[in-house]
């Protein structure tokens, strides 16, 4: 199967007579998930004049509400595991406690750090 790409140029000469138009942009993209912020700086960084639509937070699903809370979230379930292995590598380890808006807050501080990157 080979890949058909929509040739803008030659539809817009179709239905104007001119393949010229003007734009504000030459790159506009929507959504700053990982591939949008990254499409956007990469053509920045080539020249291109760009912008980006967003309805909520830079990052997208995976940095926002995603991969990056999902892995947090497990990296501290295993330490209740941790602390009590620790005793058989020779750690003395004292009284632990959890404490879930810690968790919270610090998620949030390292989202907030992803999104200003």
């Amino acid at each position: 199967m080979a890949l058909r790409f929509w040739n803008f140029d030659h539809a817009l000469k179709q239905r104007t007579g001119s393949a010229h138009m003007s734009f504000d942009y030459d790159l506009f993209v929507i959504g700053a998930g990982s591939g949008g912020v990254r499409s956007t700086r990469m053509a920045s960084q080539a020249g291109a004049k760009v912008a980006i639509a967003e309805e909520s937070r830079f990052g997208g699903t995976c940095v926002i509400r995603g991969c990056i809370p999902k892995k947090l979230f497990v990296y501290a379930s295993h330490f209740t595991d941790d602390f009590e292995d620790a005793a058989g590598y020779g750690w003395t380890v004292g009284a632990t406690q959890f404490d879930w808006p810690t968790l919270i807050a610090n998620k949030d501080k390292e989202i907030d750090r992803l999104e200003g990157l």
